[in-house]
């Protein structure tokens, strides 16, 4: 894979759900660019199986799983097992990535 400046906000990002998110119903997702936050919103409608919470927490940990498999898809062993998870890691790479 080339190493391609990132277009997304760089991480660490972070979820929060305030008092005042939780009475307009969303969590808050948070990065810092510079010297400022970008706060973006996921709703959180009080799902019994908590999956708002859940999916809220995966998108914060986006740029930390996208450095993770750019770093892994390089470090695939060339066997079959290895390229499978290769192919896999390049597909999810690409996704995240609008391709």
């Amino acid at each position: 894979m080339k190493n391609e400046k990132a277009k997304h906000t760089p991480g660490p990002w972070e979820t929060r759900h305030t008092p005042a998110c939780a009475k307009e119903g969303y969590y808050k997702i948070i990065a810092r660019l510079n010297t400022q936050d970008v706060i973006g919103r996921w709703p959180a409608h009080t799902n019994p199986d908590d999956s708002d919470k859940a999916n809220a927490a995966l998108i914060a940990a986006a740029p930390e799983l996208m450095n993770a498999c750019q770093m892994a898809v390089n470090e695939m062993p060339g066997n079959e097992q290895g390229q499978k998870i290769a192919s896999m890691l390049r597909a999810a790479i690409a996704k995240a990535e609008g391709k």
